[in-house]
């Protein structure tokens, strides 16, 4: 083995021992600081000065830069977002977005991404921190809070921006984003779907492809779906499997056969050691070392070869991790590109985005041991006991596999993260792709789980001391009693897959969700509900299983519709499937059914009119929500004094929709009581609406709204003071037209510490 770390690393001994030198004399002069805090100081220094030594003697730039890319490395990340290109108000945003460019107070610190497809990306030059503390940009913080909790702006990293735009979505594909969440990514390739027709609301049908967003973890999988519930979801199924092993799906064709359905467009953003994003995470630096690349390889190699087998003939993947560490990137491509001989092929994308500067990928590498030295060939690796796998070397033929293609994106390019994105072409069938056809005598053609070879397997290494460890934690953490459960009968029953026999297979049906157009029950809650609010029923009508009844009706494209008939040898396990759009009501009273607010953009028409959707006009809008914007409620005869439509409104639940300038429209819930007027919306939503609905209204309507919504504010403050001051005891102060003197003050102040105490 040759310990190359230092040579290689020369040029940042400089910077090095600059550092070290601060540190040691922080830690001289740090009598103020306490031992944890010099303790922390000095690991970070030797995690930092571990990813130096490492990546300089990687060569991931060349040496006159690498002082340039080292101290990038270690400034905080600029703020970035996009504009969901779905949203009603997304033209209007855009060009709000635009005069908050011009104002003085942001000056040239906010500047657009013209490569992003139809606009809408930005990024502000300076980090989160210095945006919350800055008195001037303070306005347009609170604008980019509220966006986001309303969902019409997405914070994301510019970096994290590329590999969706690289797949090349187009609106009848099938999409397969294997490891989706947090779902910023999922989102872009929803909007690349959905396109422009979905600002139309429900009058323009959905387009035939669908996306596929798949995570190991089904707790992110929830919290992917409830960051997506406002885009065009209608196109969306959630899956939860491990990417490794993802499910062969079928489906029959015309004749009865099933066969398997490959994904025209699939994204792999596999799990990574994230140190491209140091930037943004600065306590990544306390843990990062050297072998994070060589437990994670095995993993991704697997992912990225199950990617493979499931990509249509023709199609397109794109890999991509924001890591830097080239056992992460380069050898897990290089090892899938020379297994499949000739049947896959790295695409040169150096043409898209060319206003994104990018360098090549790495030919060569070095792989590391546990002691900081290097592998001179995989033979010598495989006579010491590691984790280091053959798959982790360059390959004979590494010059033939054309990885110069394949992108790598630092942060002293585009003032960003690092990250790395790799774009594959399918030519033929990879030598471990099963089809899982079944033949005319009903078998497979191939096992339905074939993944990789046995050597390619990760070996887990037993701990030291795991014996006494365990034993110690058994000791010390006794095992706890066990709970009382409820008998079992008092739990709705799930039924047991469907099954469909094909010969000697036994294909599984997913169990989640049910079709409800072929029943009754489906169809008639559907019409009961149009009749009241014009909604539009899709092509397909779905619902969770949950007992006798449903509990939350979706609507659904017909791609995602035929997608749930699928069968496979592993049930495919649905977390999301469509729009929601009808759910159960919980309580007694009124209608059993009620709308969905997440879906109503998609389930109610544009031009639908029916009793209980309730026109209104821009200013109207934005008075009735100004009104209610900080307790959700107004009063009846105000609002019907600020909206004359409401006036023969119904009791109950309603719909509140005004037509929204650019195209679309603002649809709001609500309900009308004998004196009220409660708006159906959590208060982050109700904000980011009226905001934008008074920023789209005439001049003296919107005058006037903010007029009330100022009252109102005012209003609610008086008596949530008056609330806190009877729940201490002491008897809220009347309303004064000027200040209270400071001996009132003070008197106030000794009553509450009384009353405290």
């Amino acid at each position: 083995m040759k310990r190359e770390g230092d040579q290689q690393a020369s040029t940042g001994d400089a910077k090095r021992a600059k550092t070290a030198d601060q540190t040691g004399a922080s830690s001289q002069d740090g009598c103020d600081k306490s031992k944890a805090e010099v303790y922390q100081q000095q690991n970070e220094q030797k995690h930092c000065l571990a990813f130096d030594g490492f990546y300089a003697a990687q060569e991931i730039v060349p040496p006159e830069e690498w002082d340039t890319f080292f101290m990038k490395m270690q400034e905080p990340l600029p703020v970035s977002f996009r504009l969901v290109q779905t949203a009603a108000s997304h033209e209007v945003l855009k060009a709000r977005v635009e005069e908050i460019m011009a104002s003085p107070d942001v000056g040239g610190k906010l500047v657009s991404f013209p490569w992003y497809p139809g606009g809408g990306a930005y990024q502000l030059n300076c980090n989160k921190t210095e945006m919350r503390q800055n008195v001037k940009l303070r306005s347009f913080h609170e604008w980019l809070v509220k966006q986001s909790e309303s969902c019409t702006v997405v914070r994301q990293e510019l970096v994290s921006m590329i590999p969706a735009l690289f797949a090349n979505v187009e609106q009848h594909h099938m999409v397969l984003d294997l490891c989706a969440a947090p779902g910023s990514k999922t989102s872009q390739l929803l909007e690349l779907l959905v396109g422009q027709r979905s600002k139309m609301g429900g009058t323009d049908p959905c387009p035939a492809g669908v996306v596929v967003a798949n995570d190991l973890s089904a707790k992110r999988g929830y919290m992917l779906v409830s960051r997506l519930h406002h885009h065009a979801t209608s196109c969306l199924a959630v899956t939860n499997h491990d990417s490794t092993v993802f499910p062969a799906i079928h489906l029959p064709d015309a004749d009865g056969k099933y066969q398997r359905l490959a994904f025209d467009r699939i994204l792999a953003d596999v799990p990574c050691c994230g140190d491209g994003t140091l930037r943004k995470q600065p306590h990544g630096w306390r843990t990062w070392h050297a072998q994070m690349g060589v437990q994670l390889h095995p993993t991704q190699l697997r992912i990225l070869r199950r990617a493979v087998s499931l990509l249509k003939v023709g199609g397109t993947l794109v890999y991509s991790t924001c890591s830097l560490n080239p056992l992460e990137n380069e050898a897990v491509v290089a090892a899938v590109i020379a297994a499949a001989g000739g049947a896959l092929k790295i695409v040169d994308a150096s043409d898209r985005i060319p206003e994104l500067k990018r360098r090549p990928g790495l030919t060569t590498w070095k792989v590391p041991s546990k002691k900081g030295e290097y592998f001179a060939s995989a033979e010598e690796a495989a006579q010491v006991k590691t984790g280091v796998r053959p798959s982790m070397f360059p390959p004979g033929n590494i010059l033939e596999l054309g990885l110069e293609r394949s992108m790598r994106f630092f942060p002293q390019d585009n003032n960003s993260g690092a990250f790395f994105v790799c774009v594959i072409e399918k030519l033929s069938a990879v030598p471990w792709e099963n089809f899982g056809t079944v033949d005319a005598s009903g078998e497979l053609l191939e096992r339905e789980v074939r993944e990789v070879q046995e050597e390619d397997l990760p070996v887990p290494e037993p701990e030291p001391n795991s014996q006494s460890i365990a034993a110690k934690a058994k000791a010390k953490f006794p095992p706890k009693k066990e709970k009382k459960h409820r008998d079992p009968a008092d739990f709705p029953t799930t039924p047991a897959p469907e099954e469909t026999i094909c010969g000697n297979v036994a294909l599984k049906a997913q169990a989640d969700y049910v079709d409800l157009t072929s029943q009754n029950e489906g169809p008639d809650i559907v019409s009961s509900m149009a009749a009241k609010y014009g909604i539009n029923a899709a092509p397909g009508i779905l619902a969770t299983r949950g007992g006798e009844q449903p509990r939350k009706i979706m609507f659904a494209s017909a791609g995602v519709a035929r997608l749930l008939k699928c069968r496979s040898v592993h049930a495919l396990k649905v977390l999301h499937a469509g729009s929601p759009a009808i759910e159960k009501m919980s309580g007694g009273g009124g209608s059993q059914y009620r709308l969905c607010s997440a879906g109503l953009r998609w389930t109610v028409p544009t031009g639908a009119t029916a009793p209980c959707l309730i026109q209104l006009d821009l200013g109207s809008m934005a008075k009735v929500l100004s009104a209610a914007c900080e307790t959700r409620k107004t009063g009846w005869l105000k609002a019907s004094e600020w909206a004359p439509a409401l006036a023969g409104a119904p009791p109950g639940l309603v719909l509140l929709r005004c037509a929204a300038p650019a195209g679309g429209a603002f649809t709001v819930p609500a309900y009308k009581g004998i004196s009220n007027l409660e708006i159906h919306l959590e208060q982050g939503q109700l904000d980011g609406i009226r905001h934008n609905v008074v920023a789209q209204a005439p001049a003296e309507a919107a005058e006037q709204a903010n007029a009330i919504w100022a009252t109102a504010k005012r209003a609610a403050e008086a008596e949530a003071a008056a609330a806190e001051a009877t729940a201490w005891g002491v008897t809220p102060l009347a309303p004064r037209t000027a200040p209270p003197s400071w001996q009132t003050l003070q008197k106030a102040a000794s009553l509450f510490q009384v009353s405290r105490g």
